[in-house]
């Protein structure tokens, strides 16, 4: 059973006093993971169409979680040692703030800057555009893992899920309402109709907090991606990694959308400006669907004899420009872009092992984030040389 939590919470703001909320569309170039509250996948930032590596940035620990970049193109990133760095497009640190745990969601950006994380503890952290802590939130004692994918909404918020339990976090860190499942949290979602928690099962619930969530439809399975909002009252995500499923959230209609076992669809699809599926297989193919039926195919690997079980695995999802060019990098570490006619312009990354993350900074300027210990820097070849910040505008979702 879903319920809403009641009762005084956390940093609760006094209701008869007034006070501003910021609104709006989460600032930066990428300020969540797939972009966007809706997870399109999509950026307001061109790609570079001559892709070359214009800059190697050193990065001295791993990874903890997937990095974000604010409007003045600072790479935000949690490392396994416990740290929240700021890192310029130049590679100079602009802030290095040590948690008092490892970072095991976000960082995700408020419209107001605010940098949420969720510690090895439990504990919401607020940081500002400056590097300092702005507040600290516990989150309460939780069963089950951290699985789904933080995210921040229009109303200035953020709503972290740990295992069946899903907060909204206020900007100056009070809890705004908590949604209790009964099952863990996988995939959260936001579209202008409301939010969206799926769960492993493949349950889907409507949530508008303070209220109490609603289940609204069913996967039929575990989706084994991002749940994209690809119109205001559509969700769609993979199932079982073959099979894309789509529901309108109105009446919990199921429609199959592509079936590809036996290959395996990688991560999340994006969507392009259009409205079609952009989406990566294990067996190395970038593919395009539009009402079920197939618009686009190349494959991202070499021709091989081998058997399709054998192939790279691409293991990131693609993302999308405005002009409907499609950026990716594979596990063999060459960052491709797939231009609107349909041709390729890749880049190889040497040394990079194998890639961990592919995120838009600036215009023309893509981040491959390397486990061998780097950020290549991968920008147009004419302009390879002027990489210097400048200040996007924010991505924001698109409903056809």
């Amino acid at each position: 059973m879903a319920a809403g939590a009641a009762g005084a919470k956390p940093g609760a703001r006094d209701p008869t006093l007034v006070h501003r909320v910021p609104v709006g569309a989460p600032s930066g170039a990428w300020p969540m993971q797939r972009g966007d509250g809706a997870r399109s996948g999509r950026t307001r930032l061109l790609f570079p169409t001559n892709p070359v590596v214009s800059r190697r940035i050193p990065l001295f620990a791993d990874l903890a979680t997937s990095p974000v970049v604010d409007e003045r193109e600072h790479l935000v990133v949690a490392t396994k040692d416990g740290k929240l760095i700021e890192i310029l497009p130049n590679g100079e640190v602009a802030s290095n703030l040590t948690l008092d745990a490892p970072a095991v969601l976000g960082p995700v950006l408020s419209n107001d800057g605010t940098r949420f994380v969720v510690t090895r503890d439990g504990v919401v952290v607020g940081v500002s555009r400056d590097g300092i802590v702005s507040f600290t939130t516990p989150l309460g004692a939780t069963r089950g893992q951290a699985v789904a994918e933080p995210l921040t909404t229009t109303d200035g918020c953020a709503v972290a899920a740990l295992g069946p339990r899903a907060t909204k976090i206020g900007e100056g860190g009070e809890i705004r309402g908590v949604a209790e499942l009964d099952e863990v949290i996988v995939a959260m979602t936001e579209s202008p109709r409301a939010l969206y928690l799926s769960t492993e099962t493949g349950r889907v619930f409507e949530w508008t907090p303070p209220a109490s969530p609603r289940a609204v439809g069913n996967f039929g399975g575990k989706p084994t991606s991002e749940v994209v909002a690809s119109t205001a009252t559509t969700l769609l995500t993979v199932v079982r990694n073959s099979t894309l499923v789509e529901i309108d959230v109105r009446d919990g209609a199921r429609t199959l959308l592509a079936g590809l076992a036996p290959d395996a669809v990688i991560d999340t699809p994006a969507l392009t400006p259009s409205g079609e599926l952009r989406l990566m297989t294990r067996s190395g193919w970038l593919l395009g669907y539009s009402k079920s039926h197939e618009t686009f195919r190349h494959s991202t690997t070499p021709p091989s004899t081998l058997p399709v079980f054998n192939y790279p695995d691409a293991m990131l999802p693609p993302l999308v420009d405005p002009a409907g060019s499609i950026a990716y990098v594979t596990s063999a570490a060459t960052v491709g872009v797939a231009l609107p006619d349909g041709e390729i312009r890749t880049a190889v990354l040497s040394e990079c092992g194998a890639p961990s993350a592919l995120v838009p900074v600036g215009r023309r300027v893509l981040a491959a984030f390397c486990r061998s210990g780097f950020i290549a820097l991968i920008s147009d070849s004419a302009t390879s040389a002027d990489i210097r910040g400048r200040a996007p505008a924010p991505a924001k979702p698109h409903f056809p």
